[in-house]
């Protein structure tokens, strides 16, 4: 059977999707996560370190309240158990029932945003956290930063993914907010275990978990080749409500040019009036 340090050893060196451990690296019957790595073609060294990497990880997460959550656990969410690739472990620092909130919304955009962009963020985030939202993001500069701050400032839970080790906050500058989301009830969430190192794809990968946890996603600013335009595809796969606050300047702003797609490919709804947040509410309360 596997133990929650053969969960962390697992996700130290490799973020394996739970479907791939079972597609890929489970026999029939119960196996160790040693065998799966040796399935995996890992040498003997290499297993050994990282469970060495393992037993480090768990001392930090342990004395900093961190919760692992492997995929069978019972507080693993539900929302994330539906989605094509699941983490195979989640580590969470804060309010673990966030994860299985009742109404949850995605606000992503990108990191060098207009100043425009960034009150659309703050303002988006504020009208649906008044109708009872809890606020997703990815805890990035730029809009990711407006969306969880429009929280904070309200002293209401928002809930922050990370493309880091969950005890790596990305930028730096993002470590006061880090702290203030918990201070208000929030929560911190990554599938990368404490002290472990990350890479340009784990922010990629992180997109799948800010919308999986989400009922719908909105989409501030993207660039027509912005990493934002991975959390679409994905929420679009999930079958995310998806939709765009109307443009409040020059729609023809390389910063809208992934939007413009968002709605003429991706079908996204575009919403400007109370009456149309209220709608999207209803869509995102009938998707649950």
């Amino acid at each position: 059977m596997i133990k929650v340090k053969d969960w962390v050893a697992l996700t130290g060196f490799a973020r394996i999707p739970h479907v791939r451990l079972l597609d890929d690296y489970h026999s029939p019957d119960p196996v160790s996560a040693v065998d799966i790595m040796r399935r995996m073609g890992k040498s003997e060294a290499v297993i050994a370190k990282a469970y060495s990497d393992a037993t480090a990880s768990m001392f930090t997460m342990i004395q900093n309240g961190i919760k692992i959550l492997p995929f069978p656990s019972e507080g693993y969410p539900e929302r994330l158990r539906g989605i094509r690739t699941p983490p195979s472990t989640l580590y969470v620092k804060g309010d673990i029932g966030l994860l299985d909130a009742p109404l949850a919304l995605a606000i992503v955009g990108l990191r060098e945003a207009t100043d425009v962009g960034l009150s659309v963020a703050y303002y988006t985030a504020e009208a649906f956290t008044e109708r009872g939202c809890v606020i997703v993001s990815g805890l990035a500069a730029g809009i990711d930063r407006e969306a969880h701050q429009s929280s904070v400032d309200r002293k209401v839970p928002t809930l922050a993914v990370m493309g880091t080790a969950i005890d790596t906050v990305y930028p730096s500058g993002n470590t006061g907010l880090a702290q203030s989301i918990l201070e208000y009830g929030g929560a911190l969430i990554s599938e990368i275990p404490a002290r472990a190192s990350s890479s340009g794809a784990d922010f990629v990968r992180r997109n799948r978990i800010i919308s999986g946890l989400s009922h719908g996603v909105c989409v501030i600013q993207s660039k027509i080749d912005g990493g934002t335009m991975h959390t679409v595809r994905f929420a679009k796969e999930q079958g995310r409500v998806l939709f765009v606050p109307k443009i409040q300047e020059d729609p023809m702003l390389v910063e809208y040019g992934g939007i413009h797609e968002v709605v003429a490919y991706f079908g996204a709804r575009v919403f400007d009036t109370d009456q149309d947040i209220s709608s999207l509410v209803r869509d995102m309360q009938n998707n649950r």
